[in-house]
């Protein structure tokens, strides 16, 4: 049994948040967003090279921050829920998995390991 006191209604609240969230943090900074950025440069002129070759580099190297925020924040919700689901039915083991998957996935964006637990949980309802 599980040490764990977790409150369901409390819990899938602060993931419905964090759901809205992360959508609004997907949409910051989209790909139109850049092409609209660098058509309006091209009509600066002569310093227009530098300055898209700067900004390019700004904005790429942002783009990889924002993408593991992203993931970081996704694998979070999906670790939190199917750990806590899997503490509810009293699978500490399962548990401890999700968690070192959820890690897994925040570094290198590879949620295969959600898909196929989801896939599982909708074909045992």
């Amino acid at each position: 049994m599980t040490s764990w006191r977790i409150d369901p209604a409390g819990l899938e609240g602060l993931l419905t948040s964090v759901e809205t969230e992360q959508m609004a943090l997907n949409g910051a900074l989209e790909e139109g967003d850049f092409t609209s950025i660098f058509t309006g440069l091209e009509s600066a002129g002569d310093m227009r090279g530098d300055v898209a070759t700067a900004l390019s580099g700004l904005f790429e190297d942002n783009k990889e921050v924002l993408q593991t925020i992203t993931s970081s924040v996704a694998a979070g919700a999906n670790g939190v829920a199917f750990a806590a689901r899997s503490c509810a039915e009293g699978n500490e083991s399962m548990a401890a998995a999700v968690q070192t998957e959820m890690v897994r996935a925040a570094d290198t964006g590879d949620f295969s390991y959600f898909e196929q637990l989801a896939q599982q949980a909708g074909e045992g309802s």
